[in-house]
């Protein structure tokens, strides 16, 4: 395939999941879930002019500010707000320090720290650093970065929401993902067609796998953090998908890596040499893959441990049995969903490995 037919091809696939995006976009914002548990409810930006008081009594901490507020119905009026230091994890706050408010009828509080300009300030470091040393490659990669962020927060959250089968709408959002990052960044060529293929196939062996594990080990949607809060909010609301659909979305970025790491070096070696026989390239694939696997199932378990290593101190300083441990929910949740994205990367490497050699030997007489 020529640069020219090979560009033409890229286009139109990369038309074709605009146009599906933009289908489930619409269908997403057609079905927008209903509001609840929030009316009345409001949170604004403001900012601290004055500590009138803190309590200094162990038993019921609490600081009196007045706050300009930045943002809302009271731009540009100063309001008294209680700040509730009861809980540990709240900051105390002093003249010229920016805060959320939570405005109700009846009380107003403050909520957090403005965490907003900071966040903003890292994301765009990240994403110049990105571009400046990766180039015309970095910033295709910020470009498929924010496009599965898009297709995550107002595709795939919406249509959960709005009690669509949350499996099926995962394993979709998934593939879109997929395929729109890697054509938009390597192109339509073997390379990427073996990347895609090997990537899609270790996602859904991974959704198997935590599905199947998550019946014998009794662990469902219902186990997750603050799903029960989420229950409230939306009665109809289906839980026991999305315990797969998050084990989905996890996989995706290391399976993805993995299946490049893997094609992207077959590629380079078919290259180097062009004689090469389809049983040497698919022995030299394996081998990089071994390599591969092993780093990146590493990363990965080491991830889902990192987010809950809360816990695991929490748990270890009870003094619990090792019986009690590993049979906690939250224990259990993050093995399956470590082990679940490592058996995909695992059953990546062979999938890419076949399918590049097959495809960068076509031209080859064996």
């Amino acid at each position: 395939m020529n640069l020219k037919n090979e560009r033409k091809l890229q286009l139109m696939i990369l038309a074709g999941c605009f146009v599906l995006f933009s289908i489930l976009l619409l269908v997403a914002n057609h079905v927008r879930p209903s509001e609840g548990g929030q009316e009345g409810l409001y949170y604004e930006r403001g900012r601290v002019v004055e500590l009138v008081y803190e309590s200094t009594n162990p038993y019921f901490r609490y600081q009196t500010l007045l706050v300009e507020m930045i943002t809302g119905e009271f731009q540009g009026m100063t309001v008294e707000a209680q700040n509730n230091l009861m809980n540990p994890r709240l900051p105390t706050f002093d003249e010229g320090d920016r805060v959320i408010v939570e405005l109700t009828e009846t009380s107003i509080q403050i909520s957090s720290p403005d965490r907003g300009i900071s966040h903003i300030l890292f994301i765009a470091l990240f994403l110049i650093l990105l571009c400046l040393i990766g180039g015309k490659r970095g910033f295709l990669a910020v470009s498929g970065l924010l496009f599965s962020l898009a297709t995550i927060l107002f595709i795939l959250v919406p249509l959960t929401l709005a009690g669509y089968p949350s499996i099926f709408v995962a394993v979709i959002v998934g593939i879109l993902i997929i395929v729109t990052s890697i054509t938009f960044l390597a192109g339509v060529n073997a390379k990427s067609i073996a990347a895609i293929s090997g990537c899609i196939a270790g996602v859904l062996i991974a959704a198997l796998f935590a599905f199947i594990a998550g019946r014998f080990s009794f662990i469902s949607g219902y186990h997750i953090e603050r799903i029960g809060f989420l229950r409230l909010w939306n009665p109809e609301l289906p839980i026991s998908g999305i315990f797969i659909s998050g084990v989905i979305i996890a996989a995706i970025g290391a399976i993805s890596d993995t299946s490049m790491t893997i094609a992207s070096a077959m590629e380079e070696i078919k290259r180097a040499n062009p004689t090469i026989t389809r049983h040497q390239l698919a022995q030299a694939g394996f081998n990089i893959g071994r390599d591969a696997m092993g780093t990146m199932s590493n990363t990965l378990i080491l991830a889902f441990v990192g987010s809950s290593f809360s816990v695991i101190l929490l748990f270890t300083s009870l003094d619990m049995s090792w019986i009690q441990f590993i049979n906690e929910d939250e224990i259990g949740i993050e093995i399956i969903q470590g082990i679940a994205g490592s058996i995909g990367i695992v059953s990546t490497v062979p999938i890419t490995t076949f399918i590049s050699a097959k495809l960068f030997s076509l031209n080859n007489r064996e």
